[in-house]
């Protein structure tokens, strides 16, 4: 893969750079803040690949709940547990969970499973899609005519 800003070939992340979320190198990377680990990525475009290869089937998809703040903090307070105590047991930054709980950064996956594991809740949930593709959105995307055609029909 080839980094968005020097067009060096490596492995990438997601990182916002200046207001833009880019595909970066880790030597670029430090220009901005980091959002997605590079297995992240991968997975991502993994999924998409499996879902262009076989439209018709149904896919999966783990998100985490939309209440996973309230579920947190509840249960951290339930059973009287500081911020920094949660941090060390965890192996986690402080300021992270504290983000995380007042709902302002959503946990990634694993971190999600430290939680659910450590607090006993459920924080993932498994969405099933259908794929309902037509026109060429099944073979790689829109094309400039069905966003015509979608507009027309309006």
């Amino acid at each position: 893969m080839q980094c968005e800003m020097c067009g060096k070939e490596s492995s990438l992340v997601q990182a916002n750079v200046e207001g833009a979320v880019m595909s970066v190198c880790s030597e670029c990377a430090r220009f901005g803040a980091v959002l997605e680990t590079p297995q992240r990525i991968i997975a991502a475009k993994e999924k998409v690949k499996r879902m262009q290869e076989k439209p018709e089937e149904e896919e999966e998809v783990i998100l985490v709940k939309k209440n996973y703040a309230s579920l947190i903090k509840h249960a951290r307070e339930k059973r009287e547990i500081k911020h920094e105590d949660l941090g060390k047991a965890l192996a986690e930054k402080v300021s992270l969970l504290q983000a995380i709980e007042a709902g302002n950064k959503e946990p990634n996956f694993d971190l999600a499973k430290k939680l659910e594991r450590f607090f006993d809740i459920h924080l993932l949930e498994t969405v099933k899609l259908e794929n309902k593709h037509h026109s060429n959105e099944s073979v790689g995307g829109m094309t400039i005519a069905d966003i015509m055609k979608k507009k027309l029909k309006k």
